[in-house]
């Protein structure tokens, strides 16, 4: 007869465990990230979703009591969770997520801005986020910023209130300026030449 040898490789959200770990569940670590949406005034805005992906392009699906966090190639859009602005994410393993907006507030123009979290759980601060986004509407510290949550995210009614939101807007608005200066310096170059022309 001959013994058996049988070991356990634990998987956590896509982190293995290797078979030398003699204490694989204590190595596999979880951590959690919230953050909130608002407008440029800072109030809190509603009916925005987004999208959670991990560096290997996949897409985190709903949590189920079955199967808890899963992931795919399928984008799943995710809702508010504990009020109206605020989305919470529990027992994500250590690595880099992109959060997209796939779907923006009741009311915003058609700006989805995106920044990265990183889960580290050997760090002081498990959970950081770093802004993506060339509008200026990721925060990622300030007063916007409420306790327990790593970002806020900004919606805008229209392009008007980017400055609001940072050097990012102001730059956009300026050289949306320029470009309409110097269309109309066309057209009036365009008229006098023809005006010319028919003399």
């Amino acid at each position: 007869m001959h013994a058996a040898k049988n070991t356990a490789i634990v998987s956590d959200n896509g982190a293995e465990s290797s078979a030398a770990d003699t204490n694989a569940i204590s190595l596999l670590s979880t951590s959690d990230f919230a953050f909130s949406k608002v407008w440029a005034n800072g109030a809190a805005a509603s009916g925005a979703q987004f999208t959670v992906k991990n560096s290997k392009g996949k897409y985190l699906q709903a949590y189920t009591a079955d199967s808890g966090w899963t992931w795919g190639d399928s984008s799943h859009e995710f809702a508010a969770t504990t009020s109206p602005n605020l989305y919470s994410f529990t027992g994500l393993g250590d690595g880099t997520y992109t959060v997209s907006e796939s779907t923006v507030a009741t009311g915003a123009s058609d700006m989805k801005p995106s920044f990265t979290v990183t889960i580290d759980h050997g760090n002081a601060t498990p959970a950081t986020a770093t802004s993506t986004d060339v509008w200026g509407l990721v925060a990622t510290s300030g007063s916007t910023v409420p306790s327990g949550s790593i970002a806020a995210v900004t919606n805008v009614h229209n392009i008007t209130e980017l400055p609001k939101t940072g050097a990012a807007g102001i730059i956009l608005v300026v050289a949306i300026i320029v470009l309409l200066f110097a269309g109309a310096f066309l057209l009036i170059s365009l008229y006098r030449r023809k005006a010319i022309a028919n003399r």
